[in-house]
């Protein structure tokens, strides 16, 4: 078996004049959970496609465990798809369901009831083999469509939006069923979402899409943590940016001047004097106290509003008249104070002087979200 269960080299898909997919390379390892985001239009719903062989590259090669795929039907590739709508037959009851793939596969009497009641027990559908799928809640009619897809035996396994149909509460489940899942079969697995939070949980590499492009392939923590563009900062996750130029730079730190202040972060071996950049820190990493604290960097509010989450409190800050800052605190910390200070260290601060990998797109664009 190749270390790397999916290779994709070189591959562009066009419709036209639009490129959809331009010219990416990626390597998926054998038992990876891997998750492709970006924003509506990016790319990753045609690389899905182009994966499972419902859509054909202009070029470029898709190895599966070594073999190139690009000239095989869907059928002979050796995966399976998890759908957003589950895809279930009305008519079967969830073992037909599940066995469907299995008969079309010729597999024996025997070897069905056994694959089928492993598959069932694996996803949790112990006693409803006899149920139609209109007597299913959403989480069952969706372990169903996984344990279709599982009984076959995939060597790679694709979800296309696969909770997106499901209410929140049942989608935070499905979340950590999937996760615990994912560990006890080993299975390669490629994740399509828009949803962040999702691939941030989920993932083991996440890969961030613009354009028909790959922005920054990472995990996930180096994704939202250790951003290499703009456009990653502002994508995954709440950030709060500001357009900035840098002012100074010494040995352990960097001197951003913006348009609220002169803010430091820590030194960036990239960044030379003069430079524009973004300045960004994630709403988790701001303090918010009645009195100023010993931070790096402060700002004064006149005013705030907040949003209480359960165990965290989303306070909404003007920091001037027509700018607000996001702090994400513990409920324990709540403030009543109409006037706070917040602040943070240097080492919470990003400085980013790349807005994408795009050409031509400055960091005002990406701010602006065009």
């Amino acid at each position: 078996m190749s270390k790397n269960m999916l290779e994709i080299k070189n591959v562009t898909k066009k419709f036209g004049k639009t490129i959809a997919v331009d010219d990416v390379s990626l390597n998926i390892k054998n038992s990876e959970f891997f998750c492709f985001i970006g924003p509506s239009g990016c790319g990753k719903t045609t690389m899905l496609k182009t994966i499972i062989g419902l859509e054909k590259p202009d070029s470029g090669s898709i190895y599966i465990d070594g073999v190139d795929v690009v000239d095989i039907p869907t059928a002979k590739r050796e995966i399976a798809l998890v759908f957003q709508n589950f895809a279930l037959f009305p008519h079967k009851n969830v073992f037909e369901n599940i066995a469907f793939g299995l008969k079309m596969r010729n597999i024996s009497l025997d070897q069905i009831n056994n694959r089928v009641t492993e598959s069932m027990n694996l996803v949790g559908l112990e006693g409803l083999k006899d149920r139609l799928p209109r007597e299913l809640s959403g989480g069952q009619q969706q372990r169903v469509a996984l344990a279709r897809s599982l009984v076959i035996e995939p060597k790679v396994l694709l979800f296309d939006e696969p909770l997106g149909n499901l209410d929140f509460k049942l989608q935070k489940k499905m979340e950590t069923e999937l996760k615990l899942l994912h560990k006890r079969v080993g299975i390669t697995s490629v994740y399509v979402t828009h949803n962040q939070e999702q691939s941030l949980i989920l993932g083991d590499r996440i890969a961030v899409m613009n354009q028909g492009i790959f922005e920054q392939v990472g995990s996930p923590k180096e994704i939202y943590e250790q951003p290499k563009t703009v456009f990653v900062a502002k994508f995954v996750g709440e950030i709060n940016m500001l357009k900035g130029r840098v002012k100074l730079i010494t040995s352990n730190k960097t001197t951003v001047e913006t348009e609220l202040g002169d803010f430091t972060s820590t030194f960036t071996a990239d960044l030379k004097k003069g430079d524009n950049v973004a300045y960004a820190i994630r709403p988790e990493k701001i303090s918010v106290t009645t009195a100023k604290k010993s931070l790096d960097n402060n700002l004064s509010c006149k005013s705030f509003s907040f949003i209480y989450k359960g165990s965290m409190i989303e306070y909404i800050l003007d920091v001037s008249s027509d700018r607000q800052f996001k702090s994400i605190q513990p409920t324990s910390s709540q403030i009543d104070s109409n006037a706070v200070n917040i602040g943070w260290n240097n080492n919470n601060s990003l400085v980013l002087k790349k807005p994408s990998l795009i050409k031509d797109l400055d960091i005002d664009r990406v701010l602006l979200g065009h």
